[in-house]
């Protein structure tokens, strides 16, 4: 399951890479995850010995690139369920942030070890309106391949598409840190886990620094 994740935050962050100098369409989702995957093969090739020298260059990225169209706020809300409800407005506000950093810094350090040779959107699903769900096919250069789903909605205010989940082999990224952060609010408190968590994050990043 890590390995899996670690290919879609990858492609993610390839895919962005190459956008870096230019707004991604956010009116159309479909045109939105397209230009997000542009460029992967490219990225892949040039750039694969800088970010093996560089890690902390990935996180940049990602946090420059992705995170503006992927609403890590409310990935956040729902991964807390029940909990989100009844925590203070600073422990929301903590823990969004610790998520996000978390999201960063766990896929990093394998992002670089995958080969994605094709990027295909198959279809799309709108079950109401302002929300889309995306099914592409990633293949890498072993012939490999993988249904990737993304999951879009329409910003109410901005009118803006915003990714909020992804799933990959039928597995939600949302349902998966859901049960974990569940279980880890029920065994230590909000106020606990999000500690653990920030440290958690403190740790990665300074191991990616020795």
């Amino acid at each position: 399951m890590i390995k899996n994740l670690s290919l879609l935050i990858f492609i993610l962050v390839y895919s962005l890479i190459n956008t870096a100098n230019a707004e991604v369409n956010q009116d159309d989702p479909v045109k939105m995850v397209k230009e997000l995957s542009e460029g992967v093969i490219e990225q892949i090739t040039t750039r694969k010995e800088e970010f093996k020298e560089n890690p902390e260059k990935l996180i940049v990225f990602a946090r420059t690139y992705i995170l503006p169209y992927v609403d890590t706020y409310k990935m956040a809300r729902y991964v807390l369920g029940r909990s989100w409800k009844i925590a203070s407005k600073k422990q929301q506000q903590d823990f969004a942030e610790a998520f996000t950093n978390a999201l960063l810094n766990s896929y990093s350090s394998s992002l670089i070890k995958f080969k994605v040779k094709a990027f295909d959107i198959v279809k799309t699903v709108s079950k109401r309106k302002g929300s889309l769900s995306i099914t592409t096919e990633i293949t890498q250069e072993n012939g490999e391949k993988a249904i990737v789903v993304y999951r879009a909605y329409q910003s109410k205010s901005t009118k803006k598409w915003m990714l909020y989940d992804f799933s990959i082999e039928g597995i939600s990224i949302l349902v998966n840190y859901r049960k974990t952060f569940t279980s880890e609010v029920a065994k230590k408190g909000m106020d606990k886990m999000i500690a653990d968590l920030k440290d958690k994050n403190i740790t990665k990043s300074i191991d990616k620094d020795a």
